[in-house]
């Protein structure tokens, strides 16, 4: 399971901006959570998109909706 973490705007310290991953297993988390994608947010500087939503596509692909700047990321994996 893919989650966005839209990010903070009233935090003295801003937080979120990114993909989290959930590993799953028969739909039971089944270990931690740990960040998939990163980048939005570069120290104390304006954040550079705010992630929205997830979802994933028929092929395994992801497309991420970004509410800051009126964008959607397609990510894929190339093996």
């Amino acid at each position: 399971m893919r989650l966005a973490f839209h990010g903070s705007w009233s935090h003295t310290i801003p937080t979120g901006y990114k993909l989290v991953r959930v590993p799953l297993k028969k739909a039971v988390v089944a270990g931690p959570a740990g960040d998939f994608a990163t980048g939005w947010l570069q120290g104390t500087v304006p954040a550079t998109g705010r992630p929205a939503g997830v979802t994933v596509a028929p092929d395994g692909t992801l497309f991420v909706s970004d509410d800051a700047f009126k964008l959607i990321y397609h990510i894929s994996y190339r093996g």
